[in-house]
């Protein structure tokens, strides 16, 4: 399967299987989305399986040449006519006894750039015959979702696919596959920033990058040096906006200069017309909010094209129209717009604006410049601030704009040692705290951070601190205690005493409280202390994220999914990036558990586009990380997974309190599902190291991630003595989720298949679908290996079944490392390319191997599952790519 047909996958499965039954699809796609090299793909499948297949290409050169797009195409050549007959219907004719050969299928790319006549043949020709044909086109005026395009081809039956931006992990293949080498994540997100994830366009970006310098090795790793305007991509721009209006190329510009702004304001600056006609043509993103919608140029290599062209005339007549068309309110003046463009925008409201309380990957993109341009823009404005007045009073918000933007230790003690002593000890109190995050989470040192507020509290008393912010150091300091050393010091009456404190005290200790309960596995006692109301931001925050672990770890995982996605609208509608890497998290690890895995990749992809890395969110930004690890080496993608993996390790963070936030459970993932030894400083015997992590979590009184890691190191070798310990753990706990677990590993640790079965239908019917499945799968492989092939393969029917009526996705979760567990690693690797539709060359070529090997793994492989052909072995692997 071609690399760009992989990356597409589902589009490109979909448009095969429609054109195998007869039906004709339309591929509609912008120019850049990787339209044309999806449909190229698709005919050489089907050639490759015995179809003849015929291509005609609009050229926009031919459209006022009539049938000369025909013509040139070679299927036939101007013929001459009989008496009476017109030049069209010969051409009919002739298409007609071409495609009467046998099977045929019918390639139409550009269709926008093929003359009437050219359509009125191809229509005519499928009229008679009724091939299926395929049309590739780009989005139309006119033409909403579903509905026929005004100047399309008249082809019945026939559906409509859209080709989509790709995912993160999707975009992180393309560019390593593109050169050939390890690639870092930030860059990997930079080009798919510009790009907007357009597959065209993720490689135009990255080839550009490649050949000017901007992409270089640096220690073996590609990483972006600088970042640069490249003449290259002014022609992929060019071919994007060709069939655009004067006034809609006018007005692309203008939106350009502007940035992401109301809708109001995009309309009052080019007009609805053309608002319109750049929407139709997806140039332009609308983005729903609860008051407004912002619109956006997308994708952004678009915007930047026209921000990265010199002081012109035309240029400055826009410049001056918009000015005059704004507010009074927010006008700039020309020289100002001049100044600060490229760089960034100065009208419109980009920095407030709301974005959309929906997750499509065009919006991602948007939140995440937007995101970046206020990241950018708060920190230089407290920065400056701070720089005409230093004090305490002003160096807090600066320090708090670099911690939750690009955070960096060494400008925080740059800022700390610059600052006056002016004696404000509220202000000073507020940048101790900053600065103990800073050392315990950028410099990794706990007890210099812990030393730092220690010392503080006596000196802030003496100053006239008030209680609260005597209190805000103790609670403080015991919060980095709990999370990077254990989890139950003696805090017992430290905390007992702040009950006898403020409202707002108690409010912060009630909150503290109940995280350490969730970390030590008691989620539902947790909620009770929860319902505490705080006028304070940042307390509230956090208050809501302990909820999303609370109602997650409890076992109300729709709960905990309906709690988290709330709050990611929320975020992503007030800029919140705080939040975001928090309540993704949540979503991430119940979308897990329940084994839905589609849902996962779309959240993962939407975390993952974001970047920046709050010092608040680095462990959940590592947990988020780890999870996609995981995905990833499921896909085959092992390059991403293992760069993942350094993007974890170079957070420098020890294990989290909370499950997946420890580098050693991805490092142990990664390198048993991916079969590479080694990955990260991990031993050949991942189930030992991932043990020992357990029991440090456990030790540590970490017990949610204690268990989630037992249970992972139990599924790669199945230790009654392992199984006994996290059962006994979890008698301390309450909810249902993390008793199940130790049940689930307990279960799979026997030698009773018939008790498995029973687990994996409790797991299902207890929303733990993911687990559930895992459990039928070891029931079936232990009926295999006593002998019992028919209670086995009943079994697996079963599963199959109850993995169908769950949904689109569920499938997948039979996953190949649990039913072939006794395969080896290069025997999984070539079933699952196998399931994936690939060719025994094409895998070969792939893996580095000759035909005859990849042929013998096969048959191995037939043999343990109990197969005897690709088609059986690719249902009892049950992969669904």
């Amino acid at each position: 399967m071609p690399f760009s047909a992989r990356v597409h996958r589902q589009t490109s499965g979909r448009v095969l299987s429609h054109l195998r039954s007869g039906v004709s699809v339309e591929l509609i796609g912008p120019p850049g989305s990787g339209r044309s090299a999806l449909a190229e793909d698709v005919r050489t499948t089907l050639a490759r399986e015995g179809y003849q297949t015929l291509a005609v290409r609009g050229l926009p050169h031919l459209r006022g040449r009539p049938l000369e797009a025909f013509y040139v195409s070679g299927i036939v050549g101007p013929s001459s006519t009989t008496r009476g007959q017109s030049v069209l219907a010969a051409a009919v004719d002739s298409l007609t006894a071409v495609t009467s050969r046998g099977p045929t299928v019918l390639v139409v790319d550009d269709l926008d750039d093929v003359d009437d006549t050219t359509l009125g043949v191809l229509s005519a020709a499928h009229q008679r015959l009724g091939h299926a044909v395929l049309s590739v086109a780009r989005p139309s005026p006119g033409a909403p979702a579903g509905s026929p395009r005004p100047q399309g081809l008249a082809f019945r039956p026939g559906v409509q696919e859209r080709v989509s931006p790709l995912r993160f992990d999707d975009v992180h293949a393309l560019v390593v596959h593109m050169l050939s080498g390890p690639v870092d994540p930030e860059s990997v997100r930079w080009v798919a920033r510009r790009s907007g994830g357009l597959a065209g366009l993720v490689r135009a970006v990255t080839d550009s990058a490649r050949h000017d310098g901007s992409l270089a090795l640096r220690d073996g790793t590609w990483t972006v040096q600088r970042h640069r305007w490249s003449p290259l991509l002014s022609a992929v721009v060019d071919r994007m906006t060709e069939h655009l209006s004067p006034e809609a190329l006018e007005g692309l510009h203008k939106l350009s200069l502007v940035g992401s702004c109301e809708h109001t304001t995009a309309r009052l600056l080019v007009g609805p017309e053309v608002l319109e006609e750049l929407d139709d043509r997806q140039l332009v993103h609308l983005v729903p909010t609860a008051d407004h919608l912002v619109a956006a140029v997308y994708p952004p290599l678009v915007a930047e094209h026209f921000r990265s062209s010199s002081v012109s005339a035309r240029r400055t007549r826009l410049l001056e129209e918009i000015v005059e068309a704004m507010p009074e309110a927010t006008r700039a003046s020309v020289d100002e717009l001049h100044e600060h463009l490229p760089a960034t925008s100065t009208v419109g409201d980009a920095r407030r604006s709301d974005l959309a309380k929906t997750s499509t990957r065009q919006s991602d993109t948007v939140l995440s410049l937007m995101l970046a341009e206020r990241r950018s823009t708060t920190t230089e404005e407290h920065r400056a601030a701070w720089e005409a007045a230093p004090s305490w009073r002003t160096a807090e918000p600066y320090l708090r704009a670099v911690l939750l933007g690009d955070p960096d230790l060494t400008t925080v003690e740059a800022v700390l040692a610059a600052t006056p002593d002016d004696g404000d000890v509220s202000a000073l109190v507020d940048c101790t705290l900053w600065h103990a995050r800073s050392l315990a989470i950028l410099g990794h040192d706990l007890p210099a951070a812990v030393r730092l507020l220690a010392d503080l509290e006596p000196r802030a008393a003496a100053l006239g601190a008030s209680e609260g912010e005597l209190w805000n150091l103790r609670l403080s300091r015991l919060w980095l205690e709990t999370t990077f050393d254990q989890a139950s010091p003696d805090h017992t009456e430290l905390l007992l005493r702040a009950d006898r404190a403020s409202p707002t005290v108690r409010a912060a200790a009630s909150v503290l409280r109940a995280e350490l309960l969730v970390v030590a596995g008691r989620p539902q006692q947790a909620l009770g202390l929860l319902d505490v109301a705080t006028a304070d931001r940042d307390l509230t925050a956090h208050r809501d994220v302990v909820r999303g672990l609370a109602l997650a770890l409890s076992g109300d995982v729709d709960g905990a999914l309906a709690w988290s996605r709330r709050h990611l609208h929320e975020g992503r509608a007030t800029l919140s990036v705080d939040r975001l890497h928090a309540h993704a998290y949540v979503a991430s690890l119940v979308l897990s558990v329940q084994g839905r895995t589609r849902e996962l990749r779309e959240n993962l992809s939407s975390a993952l586009t974001l970047g920046g890395s709050p010092v608040t969110m680095r462990y959940f930004q590592a947990g988020n990380l780890s999870v996609a690890a995981t995905v990833a080496v499921l896909d085959g993608r092992q390059a991403t997974a293992v760069a993942l993996v350094e993007e974890i390790q170079a957070l420098g963070l020890p294990s989290g309190n909370l499950p997946a936030m420890s580098p050693v459970w991805t490092r142990a993932a990664v390198t048993h599902l991916g079969g590479s030894a080694g990955v990260g400083g991990m031993s050949a015997t991942p189930a030992d190291d991932l043990w020992a992590e357990a029991v440090r979590l456990l030790d540590r009184g970490f017990v949610a991630a204690g268990l989630f890691t037992g249970v992972g190191a139990v599924e790669l070798r199945p230790d009654p003595g392992w199984a006994q310990r996290l059962v006994s753990e979890a008698e301390g706990t309450d909810g249902t989720l993390l008793a199940d677990l130790a049940d689930y590993a307990s279960a799979i640790c026997s030698t009773d298949a018939t008790r498995m079965a029973a687990v994996g239908d409790r797991l299902v019917a207890g929303d733990r679908p993911l687990y559930g499945l895992r459990a039928y799968t070891a029931a079936v492989r232990t009926w295999r290996s006593q002998g019992l092939l028919g209670r086995a393969s009943a079994q697996f029917a079963e599963a199959q079944q109850i993995a169908a009526d769950l949904g689109p996705g569920y499938l997948e979760r039979l996953d190949h490392f649990e039913v072939g567990a006794d395969l080896t690693h290069r025997e999984q690797e070539v079933a699952r390319l196998v399931s994936q539709g690939w060719t025994n060359q094409e895998i070969a070529d792939t893996l580095v191997l000759s035909v005859r090997t990849v042929e013998n793994h096969l048959h191995r492989a037939y043999r343990k599952v109990g197969v005897d052909n690709r088609q059986d072995l690719c249902a009892a692997l049950t992969l669904d790519d």
